[in-house]
């Protein structure tokens, strides 16, 4: 899916599993299904990283935590330490 805007109405309240959606791509009109696989869009997602705090901080660690914002933007952690 690239940028698309699709509007549509449920006038009778269907349920998502039932419901089909009419898109335009390039003047061709499509049905297509509410939960179809055409709506998925790949996306990266970042996971913040909140600064450390409280009594139990290790020296150094807000240091550590701005350095890490500073080279990338963003402080990240791997999703399997989450």
């Amino acid at each position: 899916m690239s940028n698309k805007c699709v509007e549509f109405s449920n006038p009778d309240n269907l349920p998502v599993e039932s419901l089909t959606l009419s898109v335009t791509n390039a003047g061709v009109v499509q049905q297509i299904k509410a939960l179809d696989p055409h709506w998925v869009e790949k996306r990266e997602m970042t996971i913040y990283e909140r600064p450390p705090s409280g009594c139990t901080i290790v020296l150094g660690a807000v240091d550590t935590w701005k350095a890490c914002g500073e080279s990338s933007g963003v402080c990240v952690r791997a999703a399997a330490e989450v």
